[in-house]
């Protein structure tokens, strides 16, 4: 399983409990959360437009954009590095060697025998508005060539999916 990471604070750290899935970010937002759904099912008048908080919302989040995308249960076979700056160039990840242009921190190492890889998003380098999924597939390939992690062809979900 490859999971994007949940959002980083508005100042761009991670909570302490480091990588999780997204499910796992919901346990964290959860009490705020809660507490609106709560109140629109106890049918609490909130005098709110959903339209305009949606918009407050999303800005917010793609103003602290961060996060990124990690696997574990990898080979012992991997390559290890540690927080190391890549770049994202034409659509394919690089190492950096210039650690105030990075667009991501890379990191793998072994674990009890089991490895784990993970990209972490650079607000800074991260576009607002537009997906990360294809950052997270070309960070795959990138990994799959220079960490070993044989993960083989991924792309990133279909934008504008109906069904």
């Amino acid at each position: 399983m490859v999971s994007l990471q949940a959002p980083a604070f508005a100042d761009g750290t991670q909570p302490e409990d480091g990588c999780r899935t997204l499910n796992g970010a919901q346990r964290h937002a959860r009490p705020a959360g809660q507490l609106l759904v709560d109140a629109v099912v106890g049918g609490v008048d909130l005098e709110l437009d959903l339209a305009v908080f949606e918009t407050e919302l999303l800005t917010a989040a793609d103003a602290t954009r961060a996060g990124g995308t990690w696997r574990g249960s990898m080979s012992p076979a991997l390559v290890e590095v540690e927080n190391r700056p890549i770049r994202f160039v034409a659509g394919n990840w690089q190492w950096s060697a210039d650690v105030e242009r990075a667009d991501g921190w890379a990191s793998s190492s072994l674990d009890s025998g089991n490895g784990r890889v993970r990209l972490m998003f650079n607000a800074k380098g991260t576009p607002i508005g537009e997906s990360v999924g294809p950052r997270a597939a070309a960070f795959w390939r990138f990994a799959d060539e220079h960490l070993g992690t044989n993960c083989g062809p991924m792309s990133p979900a279909a934008v504008g999916f109906k069904d």
